[in-house]
């Protein structure tokens, strides 16, 4: 029995070894000392396994290494692919009477958890980019936990996933953590002065995260068809554009994550924008204030907007492939009935003419724009932008939203 404990031991360390960065389990004595297993806190995933058992456990394992292997059912890989393990190859209830099995927490718990049981994993790796990771904390449920993806802001310039530690972010991991849901924070990579992808590659790292999580969604204990995203400024129109697009799920791509659905169960926008399309800012949104992409150029923000398209002139915003670079990052177009339920708000208390690009950026009027849209297309949400009077008679706010929706 115990051998067969180690051995599961050893499998969920090669899952963890490739995806899980420094995450151990241990087996420990039902007194379950914490200075037993302080040690293992700082041990590295690539040592030796053998520094997590005992040398009595070692001699026993090796007594009859020779009479008792692994089921082949127990591991299925395929070339880098992360490990499987089946459900049943778990020890019996029977079985693991006499000892337990404990996950470490990779780094210590970044906010206060204020005695809610949940484990924190840091900088799991979700692609190849050095920026491609993240942050999770799971509850700890024996049915699988709902999930909240967290996408930081910062003009797709700057930030980092740790923004969900300041503020209120804590209040918001805890709350939903109460709630027996999962909360996720993503880094992703930012654009540069010149750079020549634009907007959709920040915004397609966000994508394949949330396929990564969905493929590994058994791992973690998490439900994959109850997920939703949400975020600040870049991260709130990220949300709603992973959110309103048709299911960008790529059946026949060699990478089983990009087979992965992207549709979610809800979207919440915070100081967000409403459309990535900015000719949109001049014609609409901002035109009652006369407000020119040609203006803000003169201010000296000419580079933001080329870098944004990968382009170097305003010239080339109405070439076709622009246009159809404008028309995919349109997250007003791309809103449809059937998509989810969003939540917008826009706190900005000034619904004059922008003063600064920071009113430029969150403005209330590009909550407003998404109110008029989901009204006009039949879709459900929550508004608030009260520069504007724009209050939602429910009074719901973010956590309840999320604990509404997720619970459907």
């Amino acid at each position: 029995m115990r051998v067969f404990l180690y051995l599961s031991v050893l499998i969920l360390f090669l899952f963890f070894a490739g995806c899980v960065r420094s995450i151990r389990e241990v087996p420990v004595s039902d007194t379950n000392d914490a200075d037993e297993v302080t040690d293992d806190l700082s041990g590295d995933l690539s040592g030796d396994l053998s520094d997590d058992l005992s040398d009595d456990a070692l001699a026993e394992a090796d007594e009859t290494e020779a009479d008792e292997t692994v089921d082949d059912d127990l591991i299925q890989s395929d070339d880098d692919e992360m490990t499987d393990i089946e459900p049943d190859s778990a020890p019996d209830e029977d079985e693991s009477a006499d000892e337990d099995v404990v996950i470490i927490p990779s780094d210590p718990s970044p906010i206060d958890l204020e005695g809610i049981p949940a484990r924190f994993y840091a900088d799991i790796a979700y692609g190849t980019e050095p920026e491609n990771s993240f942050d999770v904390f799971i509850p700890e449920t024996s049915a699988p936990s709902p999930l909240v993806i967290f996408v930081h802001g910062g003009g797709f310039t700057g930030g980092d996933k740790s923004e969900a530690y300041n503020a209120g972010g804590p209040f918001v991991i805890r709350a939903l953590l109460q709630n027996g849901i999962a909360f996720a924070t993503i880094n992703y990579r930012l654009l540069a002065n010149d750079d020549k992808e634009g907007v959709i590659k920040p915004m397609s790292d966000c994508k394949r995260a949330l396929q990564f999580m969905r493929y590994n969604a058994g791992m973690v204990n998490v439900d994959k068809t109850k997920i939703a995203m949400y975020g600040f400024s870049a991260g709130g129109g990220t949300s709603l554009w992973i959110g309103f697009n048709e299911d960008m799920a790529d059946p026949l791509n060699s990478d089983p994550v990009l087979r992965e659905s992207t549709r979610i169960s809800a979207i919440a926008a915070l100081e967000t924008q409403a459309t990535y399309d900015l000719v949109r800012w001049e014609t609409e949104i901002l035109k009652p204030f006369n407000i020119t992409l040609q203006t803000v150029v003169n201010l000296g923000f000419g580079s933001m907007i080329y870098s944004f398209y990968g382009i170097s002139s305003l010239n080339e915003l109405y070439t076709p492939a622009i246009t159809a670079y404008r028309d995919s990052v349109d997250m007003l177009d791309l809103m449809t009935p059937d998509d989810p339920e969003i939540y917008v708000s826009n706190g900005y208390n000034n619904a004059g003419s922008p003063s600064d690009l920071y009113a430029l950026l969150h403005h209330p009027n590009h909550a407003k724009a998404l109110k008029d849209e989901a009204e006009k297309k039949g879709l459900d949400g929550v508004f608030y932008a009260p520069a504007l009077n724009i209050t939602d008679p429910s009074n719901e706010e973010l956590v309840p939203f999320f604990v509404r929706k997720l619970s459907e």
